[in-house]
């Protein structure tokens, strides 16, 4: 069976905490703080779920307009 992937952007402290959790659950976890490295990573990974904020302290991108960005990459379309 195939591992479950999960993608957490965003600079929440809880969001080690998360990653600690579901790699306990039996996800693979991969966690960025800023919305550009997280795409470099859309591109490589089969991620079933993007967990995101809504904004990144000093970015400009918003978290819809990633998740936006994410559709409108051929490569991300299977995630959703």
């Amino acid at each position: 069976m195939a591992r479950r992937s999960i993608l957490l952007v965003g600079e929440d402290d809880a969001f080690p905490m998360y990653a600690e959790y579901l790699r306990y659950r039996g996800w693979d976890v991969t966690v960025h703080t800023s919305p550009s490295d997280a795409l470099g990573d859309v591109r490589h990974l089969s991620t079933a779920v993007i967990v995101t904020e809504l904004a990144f302290g000093e970015d400009p991108q918003r978290g819809c307009e990633f998740i936006a960005t994410v559709r409108q990459n051929p490569s991300g379309q299977h995630s959703w």
